[in-house]
This record gives C-alpha cells, structure tokens and sequence, in this order.
C-alpha cells in the first residue's frame, strides 16, 4: 500500500513538473510574439518594426539607401 502511494507520489509530481514546463515555453512563445510598434519609411513608404528601422531625428528610413547623406 505505501509503495503503490509512492509510486502515485512521483508520478504526480512528474506530472506538474512536465506541466510547468510547458506553460514556461507557452510564455516564452507567447513573450516572443507580441506586437512591436511600426514606422514607415519616410522615404517610400514601407512599414516596419520600429526596432528595425533607422531614425534621423523624428524620421524613420528602412535601409541605407533611402538615409539621408551627409553633404
């Protein structure tokens, strides 16, 4: 009998622990996957995550070629 609760003792708590698991990757997933701001490109247009983007002063270009040069 303590044997059989022993054996249902650590199953249980594999259980919750594969469980918590789990749920951390789902947070993880989740965390990862959340909305950024966007910016546009002054230049053409193009939206993009704000992270990604090139800021000259209150402006936002989406690659090299479309920052403003240095005269």
């Amino acid at each position: 009998m303590i044997i059989k609760f022993i054996i249902l003792a650590i199953i249980v708590w594999f259980g919750l622990r594969v469980y918590q698991a789990l749920q951390s990757k789902k947070a993880e997933i989740l965390e990862s996957k959340k909305a950024q701001d966007m910016v546009s490109c002054d230049k053409c247009g193009i939206h993009l995550p704000a992270s990604e983007a090139l800021k000259n002063g209150d402006k936002f270009f989406c690659s090299q070629e479309h920052f403003p040069k240095k005269d």
